[in-house]
C-alpha cells in the first residue's frame, strides 16, 4: 500500500467503517476505534505517509511520539486502565500508526496481546461514540 491507496491518507469509507476521527495534534490524527471491546481504544496515525519510525525526520519523530504520549496520558486519565497496550503492525495498512488499547486485570485479553479483529466486537450507539470522542477530544485539547 502506498499513500495513493492508504485509508489514512484518503480518509475514505474504509477508514470510516473502522474508526471515527477524534481530533488532530501536531503530527498525528487521533481516531476512536469502532470496536470498543477495550473501552477507549484509539489509533494515533501520523499525519504524513511514512511506513517506519526510522524513516521519520528527527523533528517529526519527536512530534509524533509526543502525540502518542499525550493520547496515552488522556486515555489513562479518562479510563484509568491497569495497563495501556501500544501496538504498531502495518502488515496490511502500512501507514505509520499506533494502536493504544486500555486493558484491565479482569478484562478481555489481559496477559496477552489484544485481538485486532474480535468475534465479540463491542459496537456502540452513534450517540455513545460522539460522547466518547468528545470526552477524549476535550482531554487532549483542553
Amino acid at each position: 500500500m502506498s499513500g495513493a491507496d492508504c485509508i489514512y491518507c484518503l480518509q475514505d469509507e474504509r477508514l470510516a467503517r473502522l474508526m471515527l476521527p477524534v481530533c488532530s495534534l501536531d503530527a498525528a490524527d487521533i481516531y476512536l476505534f469502532r470496536d470498543q471491546l477495550h473501552r477507549g481504544r484509539c489509533v494515533v496515525a501520523l499525519n504524513k505517509h511514512y511506513r517506519e519510525l526510522h524513516e521519520l525526520p528527527e523533528a517529526t519523530l519527536r512530534q509524533f511520539m509526543s502525540s502518542v504520549a499525550r493520547t496515552a496520558q488522556a486515555l489513562q486519565d479518562i479510563f484509568a486502565p491497569d495497563k495501556l497496550n501500544y501496538a504498531i503492525y502495518g502488515d496490511i495498512v502500512d501507514h505509520l500508526h499506533f494502536h493504544l488499547v486500555p486493558k484491565y486485570n479482569e478484562g478481555p485479553d489481559w496477559g496477552q496481546p489484544f485481538q485486532t479483529s474480535s468475534a465479540s466486537a463491542s459496537l456502540l450507539a452513534d450517540e455513545d461514540y460522539r460522547e466518547l470522542s468528545e470526552t477524549i477530544r476535550r482531554q487532549l485539547l483542553g
